[in-house]
């Protein structure tokens, strides 16, 4: 049995894996990079968690609820200067500026 092999078919694809392959690399080196994630938790003055507050960032469109344990978490490009603002029903809004 002999096999015949292409030279130039074989040639030809290791670019093109290699060109796939960093491709590859660079797409997940931006969406890594381009992405901050905000997370917490909002307890009240006796310690006991917030259920349901939102979580957001000022005058932006991101942001989150808090789970049946008050822990909130999301995913923003925003990067400097974060200011987040929570709210629920029957407290005073709370702010803070993040840097």
């Amino acid at each position: 049995m002999i096999y015949i092999i292409n030279y130039f078919t074989f040639v030809t694809s290791i670019p093109i894996m290699k060109f796939g392959f960093f491709l590859l690399l660079f797409i997940d080196y931006t969406v890594v990079n381009g992405q901050v994630v905000i997370s917490g938790k909002m307890i009240d003055l006796k310690n006991k968690p917030l259920r349901g507050a939102s979580v957001s960032i000022k005058d932006y469109y991101d942001g989150s609820a808090t789970d049946s344990r008050g822990v909130f978490r999301f995913f923003t490009t925003k990067k400097r200067n974060v200011e987040l603002q929570a709210t629920i029903s029957g407290y005073s809004s709370y702010t803070k500026i993040l840097y």
